[in-house]
């Protein structure tokens, strides 16, 4: 499997597909990241989109997100959880 990009999609699908042991190759004009928002794209709010269609895929994602922080280090990462 050929990735083209290696931004937060591209870079992630590749994760996903290692996690099942696929073969992947990931190809960038770059390095991993290079077009990135920085640390504000890791910002996430649970409540973002209650009420709207976009509510149990928001949940999803969250509880993902969380799942795949304790998987590889919270700490590592810089992974930590507020309440606010």
């Amino acid at each position: 499997i050929v990735i083209c990009g290696a931004c937060v999609v591209g870079a992630s699908g590749a994760w996903f597909r290692a996690r099942r042991g696929e073969a992947r190759v990931i190809v960038d004009r770059a390095r991993p990241g290079a077009a990135a928002s920085g640390r504000a794209a890791g910002f996430l709010a649970l409540d973002w989109s209650a009420g709207t269609p976009l509510d149990a895929l928001m949940r999803a994602s969250f509880a993902l997100h969380r799942e795949i922080a304790a998987e590889l280090g919270a700490g590592r990462l810089g992974y930590r959880p507020m309440d606010a």
